[in-house]
């Protein structure tokens, strides 16, 4: 794992601020809640720090690097949605497959024949977590 901080950040959609200047620091191997209300922000912190969206204040780490501003697809997180995510006419395995098969960028033929030992030894892990 790798530590979360939150400096000053600030988001809003349109004239709504949805988290006020903020600051939140999860240290590396913590486990941390978030408990609110509908509307109090969890979602929206953990989508700024997926990068679906862009605080207009404040800066957000993984680690020592920031990555307030680095698109979704460099920042080697997931975030796995509550509702609607998932492609209604597939099966949850191959929901699973799909990701795995972009992810690897190798062809999987079913997911049952996925050895999750390989797949783990064929990843190498550097301070953001897996990479190829």
């Amino acid at each position: 794992m790798v530590s979360v901080k939150y400096n000053k950040v600030s988001i809003a959609y349109d004239d709504f601020v949805a988290i006020d200047n903020i600051t939140l620091n999860i240290h590396d191997g913590e486990i941390t809640t978030l408990l609110g209300p509908s509307g109090c922000g969890k979602s929206t912190l953990l989508r700024a720090l997926a990068g679906f969206v862009e605080p207009f204040e404040g800066q957000i780490y993984l680690g020592d690097k920031e990555i307030t501003y680095l698109p979704p697809q460099k920042r080697n997180t997931a975030m796995i949605f509550q509702n609607y995510a998932l492609w209604p006419h597939l099966t949850i395995f191959k929901n699973v497959e799909y990701g795995l098969k972009l992810r690897l960028k190798k062809q999987i033929v079913c997911i049952a024949d996925i050895n999750p030992k390989g797949v783990i030894e064929g990843l190498t892990f550097n301070s953001y977590g897996a990479s190829e």
